[in-house]
C-alpha cells in the first residue's frame, strides 16, 4: 500500500512486535481501515487498546487521515456550531452578568455538526473540567477549541479544551481584582506549519459609563502559551477612547485582536506589539455608539465571510418599528465600509410556529453573525434564539432556550468541525 509505507508504520509498533512481519501487515490494514472511519468513531476507538491508540495518536495516522478525508468530502463544508451562555439570576445589572449567576450552555447547530452527534439535543455540559459547571464562562472559540473561565475568591482559572474529544489544559490562576468590574477577553490562536502551534489569552480591562473621560492607555494581562505565564501590561493608544464599550470579546481576525469601542474598532497585536494598539479603524456614523445607548446590547461584531461586520439593531417603533443594520468593513487596509443589509424586523416572514415574534419585537438583539453565510444572523429573543435570512426576510429556524427563567447576560461563540480535532498536546512546549 502506498499510503502506509513499512518503514513509516514500523514506528508505530510497539518494539517487541515491529519486527514481525504479519503484525507490519495486520496493522497497515488497521490503518487505512481507520482512516476511513467518521471523526467521531476514530477518537472513541482510541480507547480499544495500547496498540490502536498508538496508531490513532500519532502524528502519520492523523496526517493521514486528513489527506484521506479532505479528498474524499469535497462536497462537505464544515458545520459552524454556535453556543449560547446564559446567566440566570435575580441580578439586576446591565454590565453582563455578575459573578453570582450560573453558566447553562445549549448547542444551536444542524443535525449533522460532530457536537450535535456526541451530545444530541441536550444542553452543552462541560462536567469534565475540573471545576463546577455553573461557575464556568464560555470566553472565546478557535476552530474547535473552546476558552472557559472559573472565578474563585480571588483569583480566575482559564482553560483550553476542546469538547468533542473532552480533552483539556489548565492556564496558570490569572490575579482578579474585585474592583476592576469590566474586563473584555481575547482568545487568538496562531497556526504554524512546522506544527508549532501557540495561543495567547488577553484581558483587557475598560469599563462603561457615560461619564467617562477619553483615556488613551489601558491596563491589560496577557498570558502566552510559549512561556506559560502571564503578563502585566499598560496598553497606550494613538486615539483617546470614549465610552468604552465593557465587557465585549476581543474578536480574533488577521492574527490580531479587534475590540468595538464606541465610535471605532481598536486593533490589538499582543504578539507583536504587545504594549500598544496597532490601529483605530473609525465607524460609520450611523453604527456609533451613543452615550444614552451604551448600556443596550444592541450591537453584534464578529466575522462572515472572512471580513469583519458590525451590526446595529435600530429602535424606531413608533414609524416602522426595529431596524437591522449590517455593516462590513469592504476594505481593511483603508478602513472602507459598506451597508450590506437593512431589514426591516417588522417585515419579516414566519410561520405560526413563530406568532409570539410580533410581540417580541423589541426584545429582538443581535446575538451572532455567520462566519460562513452572510446573509444569515442569529438574533436573540427572551424566550429563544432565531435564525434569520436577512435575503430573503426569512425567519428559518427557532431555538428555544431550555430553562424559563431571567437571563441577564447571553452570547454566542462559533466552533468548527476539523477532520481531525485540534491536539492540545501541540499547545504545550
Amino acid at each position: 500500500m502506498a499510503d502506509c509505507e513499512g518503514g513509516k508504520m514500523a514506528a508505530l509498533i510497539p518494539c517487541g512486535q515491529s519486527k514481525l512481519g504479519w503484525n507490519l501487515l495486520c496493522n497497515e490494514l488497521v490503518c487505512e481501515i481507520l482512516v476511513r472511519l467518521p471523526t467521531t468513531a476514530a477518537v472513541r476507538f482510541q480507547s480499544v487498546c495500547k496498540l490502536w491508540y498508538s496508531l490513532i495518536s500519532s502524528p502519520y495516522f492523523i496526517a493521514r487521515f486528513r489527506h484521506h478525508h479532505n479528498h474524499t468530502d469535497d462536497d462537505v463544508q464544515p458545520s459552524r456550531i454556535v453556543f449560547r451562555f446564559a446567566y440566570p439570576c435575580n441580578c439586576t445589572r446591565h454590565s453582563g452578568g455578575c459573578n453570582q449567576c450560573h453558566s447553562h450552555f445549549q448547542i444551536i447547530s444542524n443535525s449533522s455538526s460532530l457536537l450535535r452527534k456526541v451530545y444530541g439535543e441536550s444542553a452543552f455540559r462541560l462536567s469534565y473540567l475540573p471545576c463546577l459547571p455553573k461557575q464556568l464562562r464560555l470566553e472565546g472559540s478557535f476552530a474547535d477549541l473552546i476558552l472557559c473561565s472559573c472565578l474563585i475568591t480571588n483569583k480566575i482559572d482559564y482553560y483550553v479544551s476542546n469538547p468533542l474529544t473532552r480533552q483539556w489544559i489548565a492556564l496558570p490562576p490569572a490575579a482578579y481584582d474585585c474592583l476592576v468590574q469590566y474586563v473584555s477577553i481575547g482568545f487568538l490562536y496562531v497556526e504554524d506549519a512546522s506544527h508549532h502551534n501557540k495561543f495567547m489569552v488577553v484581558r483587557l480591562r475598560t469599563w462603561c459609563s457615560t461619564a467617562s473621560t477619553p483615556c488613551s492607555w489601558f491596563k491589560a494581562q496577557v498570558f502566552s502559551s510559549e512561556n506559560w505565564q502571564w503578563r502585566s501590561l499598560v496598553v497606550s493608544s494613538p486615539l483617546s477612547l470614549n465610552h468604552h464599550r465593557g465587557r465585549n470579546p476581543l474578536v480574533a481576525y488577521r492574527g490580531m485582536l479587534h475590540w468595538l469601542n464606541s465610535d471605532c474598532i481598536v486593533v490589538y497585536d499582543p504578539l507583536n506589539t504587545p504594549e500598544r494598539f496597532s490601529r483605530v479603524i473609525g465607524l460609520p456614523f450611523s453604527i456609533q455608539i451613543y452615550p444614552s445607548e451604551i448600556y443596550r446590547n444592541n450591537y453584534c461584531f464578529g466575522v462572515s465571510q472572512g471580513c469583519l461586520r458590525v451590526v446595529k439593531v435600530v429602535s424606531d417603533e413608533y414609524i416602522i418599528g426595529p431596524i437591522l443594520d449590517v455593516w462590513e468593513l469592504e476594505d481593511y487596509d483603508s478602513g472602507l465600509w459598506n451597508l450590506v443589509h437593512k431589514v426591516h424586523l417588522t417585515n419579516l416572514i414566519h410561520n405560526e410556529l413563530f406568532e409570539s415574534l410580533q410581540s417580541e419585537l423589541p426584545c429582538f438583539e443581535g446575538l451572532s453573525l455567520h462566519p460562513e453565510n452572510g446573509d444569515v444572523i442569529y438574533l436573540r429573543l427572551f424566550n429563544g434564539v432565531v435564525l434569520v435570512n436577512m435575503k430573503s426576510k426569512i425567519v428559518e429556524q427557532f431555538y428555544p432556550i431550555n430553562e424559563r427563567v431571567l437571563f441577564c447576560w447571553r452570547d454566542a461563540f462559533h466552533l468548527v468541525d476539523q477532520a481531525w480535532p485540534t491536539a492540545l498536546s501541540l499547545l504545550r512546549h
